[in-house]
Parts: C-alpha cells; sequence; structure tokens
C-alpha cells in the first residue's frame, strides 16, 4: 500500500518462463480483477531485465525520455495503457535497488561515463578514495572499502551499491578535492554531482 505497511500477494504461476506478452496478459488480468475490487493502483514495480521492459512497451509505456521536456503533465511518458478504464494513469517505477546495481555495475565496467555537458564520470575517483583512507587508516565519514570497489563476486548485494553512490562518499570526494587539494582528486566534480544525483533519486523512489 501507499500510506501503510502491508503487503498482499495477487497470484502465484508455478512457471519456468513467461515471455513480454504473457506477462502484459497477466498484468492486465490483474489490474482487472483489483478495479472489480475497488482498488486503486497507482504504480507497478520490477525489476529491469529485459522480458519486463518490453512487457511495459507491450502496455504502452513509451520510454522516450529524450522527449519528456516537451510532454504535458498529462501525458506522463512512463504510464501503462492499460486495456482497463482507470481514472488515474498506472506509472511503473523500475525497483530503485535493482537499477543501483545495474548502474553501479556501468560505471565500473566501463570506468568512465559521460554526463549532458560530456564531463567525466570517472570510477577511478572512487578507487582512489578507498585507496587514501586505506593508507591513511581513516575514513571520511562513509562507508567505502575494497567490498565496495571489488564486488564482483558480491553483485546481488544492494548495501554495496547505494554506499558507493551516496550523499557521503561524494561529500568525502569534494573534501579532498577543495580543502585538501588533492592532485588525484581534482576534476571529481561531475562524479560528485553524478553520485549526488543517484543518492537523491534513490532515497526518493525507495521512500
Amino acid at each position: 500500500t501507499i500510506n501503510e505497511s502491508w503487503k498482499l500477494p495477487l497470484g502465484y504461476f508455478f512457471i519456468e518462463s513467461l515471455n513480454s506478452n504473457k506477462k502484459a496478459n497477466l498484468v492486465n488480468h490483474c489490474l482487472q480483477l483489483l478495479e472489480n475490487c475497488k482498488v486503486t493502483v497507482i504504480n507497478i514495480t520490477f525489476d529491469c531485465c529485459p522480458t519486463n521492459l518490453t512487457m511495459s512497451k507491450v502496455l504502452g509505456c513509451k520510454f522516450e525520455f529524450e522527449k519528456k521536456l516537451n510532454q504535458s503533465a498529462k501525458e506522463p511518458v512512463l504510464v501503462l495503457q492499460t486495456k482497463i478504464s482507470y481514472e488515474n494513469p498506472v506509472f511503473i517505477f523500475p525497483d530503485p535497488s535493482h537499477i543501483m546495481k545495474l548502474i553501479r555495475n556501468v560505471l565500473a565496467e566501463k570506468g568512465i561515463l559521460y554526463d549532458d555537458n560530456n564531463e567525466e564520470i570517472n570510477f577511478k575517483y572512487l578507487k582512489k578514495l578507498n585507496e587514501l583512507q586505506d593508507n591513511e587508516g581513516l575514513h571520511l565519514c562513509n562507508k567505502i572499502n575494497k567490498r565496495h570497489i571489488e564486488f564482483f563476486k558480491q553483485k546481488m548485494k544492494v548495501k554495496l551499491a547505494t554506499q558507493l553512490l551516496s550523499k557521503s562518499v561524494a561529500e568525502a570526494l569534494m573534501f579532498c578535492s577543495e580543502h585538501l587539494k588533492l592532485e588525484d582528486f581534482k576534476d571529481c566534480g561531475p562524479t560528485v554531482k553524478f553520485i549526488l544525483m543517484m543518492n537523491d533519486a534513490f532515497d526518493v523512489l525507495n521512500s
């Protein structure tokens, strides 16, 4: 529920796998049953496996983020076009925990990403921060350690991703850059901005 802390299973499907079209049909069926019971569905949450994303497209969800600034408030991008007549749209919210792990994985694998200003978001600053803290034997008010950098055998642990892309880590990077004036961190600004954005987005979507 939105405003209370309880959950209610709607059904169990004992099958090995489902394609996107079958998933879409099941979602529509569940929504119809809920509407018959006078239950208002606000959103649907799932992890970002390919079949779930394709299911969303089958249900009319448009992942056209480049057009989002031109969309009116009445035409949200991440909304399902279901077969039933809801007064309110049904939004999708991909599981924020899964999203954080995926983003962390991509950043670590690629090493460098680029923001909308074509500035570097660089994983090396996170490595440098961990090395600095290890060498000095002190932590700058964050939880980052070797497990957060070499996470590949623990990819499923959400906290390793959320603690890495956290406000405390961003602030530690800024401290190294602006106050300690360390050469290794002099261009970490775009990376800090990115980490803060991930931190804030996770807090909102996971609340």
